[in-house]
């Protein structure tokens, strides 16, 4: 299982069931009492996210990992974000990360870049659909770059997308390949979060 995941539906049954599988597949208990849960439901203040670091510094108690469940992740704020997601970045070993929320747009792009995303239920009418192969030369990267360039505010919903795609891609079949374009992948994202032109983003990620 990818170490974290966002759950994205505004359905509260189809979540919990898609947590309780996701729970099994871990071995891990799905209960209120499980001390190996973290669960944030009510309170979404930085201090109680900073109380995370503690959380995973703890040896499991009865389970062979730990979760961190955050429900309804949208009402973390910036600072809260920003805080969680250096957990994110490293959670340790068998601790993972389960997010949920009805509006992934309200989470900020690297916590979503480092995230493996689940959907629930029918997807959005405006979602960018468009998935594209790794282009074979630099003539293909360059022909398919201007093509994705043409309004550069789709380009990071469209790494975002590809990003998910390989995650779960990496999931049904590991591989070397698609961990190194994963790799890529998260770097041109944080280029763009970081203010470099979306264009040089995009062109360092498809170029061979």
């Amino acid at each position: 299982m990818f170490p974290s995941t966002i759950i994205q539906s505004s359905n509260n049954d189809l979540i919990d069931q898609k947590v309780f599988h996701l729970c099994q597949q871990l071995n891990i208990k799905y209960s209120p009492h499980n001390p190996d849960i973290l669960h944030i439901s009510e309170d979404y203040s930085i201090e109680n996210i900073r109380q995370i670091k503690n959380f995973l510094s703890q040896k499991p108690f009865q389970s062979p990992g730990k979760i961190i469940l955050i429900s309804h992740a949208q009402n973390l704020a910036p600072d809260a974000q920003n805080t969680l997601l250096k957990n994110l970045e490293d959670p340790g070993p068998n601790n993972y990360f389960i997010l949920t929320t009805p509006k992934i747009s309200s989470l900020i792009p690297t916590i979503i870049s480092r995230c493996l995303i689940i959907r629930l239920g029918p997807q959005p009418k405006h979602q960018n659909k468009f998935q594209f192969d790794l282009p074979k030369n630099n003539k293909e990267a360059i022909d398919l770059s201007d093509q994705l360039s043409v309004n550069k505010e789709n380009i990071l919903p469209t790494l975002l997308q590809q990003l998910n795609h390989y995650h779960q891609s990496i999931i049904g079949s590991p591989s070397k390949k698609y961990s190194q374009t994963i790799n890529k992948l998260i770097i041109s994202i944080d280029m763009i979060n970081n203010h470099i032109d979306p264009r040089f983003a995009l062109d360092y990620f498809l170029l061979p």
